[in-house]
């Protein structure tokens, strides 16, 4: 796991590279103004997730998500800490349990 604090501005940060092999990542917002964070570099404010004071959120590529993609931060505040947890390794293998005898 790599995990680092990024100072994000007004104007779109990069939080995350493009990594493939990136299985999950934490983004934690320890600022006391809200930051946005979106893919689309262009459109953070607008089209962004924001992540209140004291907040987070998880991608975890196991679930569906996109870790692996880029993602851009920004603070209309500016300057807004934010802390970004990686982790990397071999994805889980899912199975079904096995049904009994008779399919129940």
């Amino acid at each position: 796991m790599g995990s680092r604090a990024i100072t994000v501005g007004t104007a779109a940060t990069q939080l995350l590279s493009y990594n493939n092999k990136r299985t999950g990542a934490s983004i934690f917002n320890n600022d006391s103004a809200a930051v946005f964070v979106s893919e689309d570099e262009t459109g953070v404010l607008v089209q962004g997730y924001v992540i209140p004071s004291g907040g987070a959120i998880d991608l975890l590529r196991a679930l569906g998500d996109t870790p692996q993609d880029r993602l851009f931060g920004i603070s209309a505040a500016g300057g807004a800490d934010v802390r970004v947890l990686e982790q990397f390794g071999e994805l889980p293998e899912l199975f079904e349990p096995p049904t009994r005898p008779g399919g129940e």
